[in-house]
């Protein structure tokens, strides 16, 4: 086996990657949102796209807003303060305060996860 074909593989396994990564979509988690909330509610296709669109565009504002905080803190490494103070710029009221709550129950599980992972 000559070594020009690891380095093939390695490349169209890139290229695959890239290509799944391309396409993100939330229509599979606001359709299990749904059934969570009514068993017998129903979404049609158009009503899917603009819900998928509106979190899109939200979570593009909150990447780039969580990036503003980042460099004006001159770090180089996106931090949780850094995202929670970009959710409180973008939202408001009560959505905002369910989110950092909701976000820092997330962290607060993940930690545990990987305290756990990390003693065996």
């Amino acid at each position: 086996m000559r070594e020009d074909s690891i380095y093939l593989k390695r490349e169209r396994k890139k290229k695959n990657l890239l290509h799944y990564a391309s396409y993100s979509s939330f229509r599979n988690y606001i359709r299990s949102m749904l059934r969570k909330i009514d068993q017998n509610a129903s979404i049609s296709v158009f009503a899917l796209d603009v819900i998928d669109s509106i979190v899109l565009d939200l979570f593009a504002d909150l990447a780039a807003e969580a990036r503003q905080f980042m460099i004006a803190t001159q770090k180089r490494t996106l931090t949780a303060w850094d995202v929670q103070a970009a959710v409180l710029e973008k939202l408001r009221g009560e959505l905002a305060k369910h989110a950092v709550c909701e976000g820092q129950r997330a962290i607060t599980i993940f930690s545990d996860v990987t305290r756990k992972r990390d003693k065996y």
